[in-house]
């Protein structure tokens, strides 16, 4: 936190972690390059590039209370908002997107702008971009969602919903339901 000029109550421990944390405050980075972007407010970061930041220049990343852990774990967030993301690279792609939960490798890797989505399981999602309103929970449950077309899709088990690429407010429940 070289750059700490009037911010309080932050934890920085890891090369260059919160580097560009200046009047943000209460946040906690540890890692390298945790949050390195990171200026906003109420943020937990832990893991390498956990945070990283997308703007890499002034105002630099200003969201607020995201949580992010793992290795680049909501990495390319910007303005993005309440967003947690647990797992190698997930929501590693959020730029604006708010209130999204991904817990899985590379759960809702591509999502960029999407809001209020759950994805739990690897690759759950992996493949949305602004879709939104969804509850993905399995491993590649709904992995080729691709469009915005599809919010609201409900899919619970094993590959469940993976076939789907548009259409809204779907539900698959069970193992391999709605799949290819």
């Amino acid at each position: 936190g070289v750059n700490v000029t009037t911010g309080n109550n932050n934890v920085l421990i890891g090369e260059v972690a919160g580097y560009r944390v200046s009047v943000g405050g209460n946040n906690t980075h540890v890692g390298t390059r945790a949050g390195y972007y990171a200026s906003g407010s109420n943020n937990t970061f832990l893991g390498y590039q956990a945070g990283l930041g997308g703007t890499t220049s002034a105002p630099y990343s200003s969201g607020e209370k995201n949580v992010a852990v793992g290795y680049q774990a909501l990495d390319a967030f910007t303005t993005g908002f309440d967003n947690v993301a647990v797992g190698y690279q997930a929501a590693s792609a959020v730029s604006t997107g708010g209130s999204n939960v991904s817990i899985g490798y590379i759960a809702n890797q591509n999502l960029t702008t999407g809001v209020d989505n759950i994805a739990i399981g690897a690759y759950a999602g992996d493949a949305m971009t602004g879709t939104g309103y969804s509850v993905l929970i399995g491993s590649f449950a709904g992995s080729a969602i691709n469009s915005t077309d599809a919010n609201g899709t409900v899919a619970i088990g094993y590959q469940a919903g993976d076939a789907i690429t548009s259409g809204q407010v779907n539900t698959a429940v069970g193992y391999q339901a709605l799949s290819a």
